[in-house]
């Protein structure tokens, strides 16, 4: 009985060919279009992942209790002083390639004839390489070489400073026990995916 339905079915598929080549036609479109459709959506999220991962932020960041709900008003209090004991800790554990530590300001930045309000960003050059990899710099040159007082800067913000590559730039901010302080930084270059008014140097 099998072999008959099996005999029958095989016969009707090939007694219309032009019914048999459009229905395969029509399943192979739809399987295709399913395909490309979940690849477009995959390689989508998987972008939107990496990109996030590797713009500075990496896939785990560490603070101190209590610095989410009070960091804000005094940042200082919330530093983290044993950075190299929780780097060993984390290089510990495997799969782990990359530790680093960051340290977040905001101020002014200056050019001397134009101003503007910038947060900023301290980290440690070799290993900012690895961890912003997604970063694009449009302009001049990578930070990551010889020197201490270089500098990145967003487009926008190059833009509104009216600032050129290795011109030296005055940044304002306070320093954790509270008073004023101005260092200079020259600009190394300007970087298309950092944010408008958002600044990088090379923590000393």
């Amino acid at each position: 009985m099998r072999n008959s339905f099996f005999t029958l079915a095989l016969r009707n598929i090939f007694r219309n060919k032009r019914r048999t080549t459009i229905t395969l036609l029509a399943i192979i479109s739809g399987m295709v279009s399913l395909i490309v459709f979940g690849g477009f959506v995959e390689y989508s999220f998987w972008g939107l992942r990496e990109s996030t991962i590797r713009s500075q932020l990496g896939h785990i960041q560490i603070y101190k209790k209590g610095y989410s709900e009070k960091g804000i008003a005094n940042p200082s209090k919330y530093l983290i002083n044993d950075f190299q004991k929780i780097e060993e800790l984390f290089y510990k554990i495997p799969y782990v390639e990359l530790v680093t530590a960051r340290l977040s300001f905001s101020g002014l930045i200056s050019t001397g004839e134009n101003t503007l309000i910038c947060k900023g960003d301290g980290v440690i050059p070799e290993k900012e390489a690895k961890l912003a990899s997604f970063e694009q710099i449009i302009e001049g040159e990578g930070l990551f070489e010889e020197g201490r007082e270089e500098g990145v800067i967003g487009s926008e913000m190059q833009k509104s400073l009216g600032a050129k590559i290795n011109d030296s730039l005055t940044i304002l901010t306070t320093t954790p026990s509270g008073m004023m302080n101005a260092v200079d930084r020259l600009l190394r270059n300007r970087n298309l995916s950092r944010e408008a008014y958002s600044i990088l140097y090379q923590s000393q």
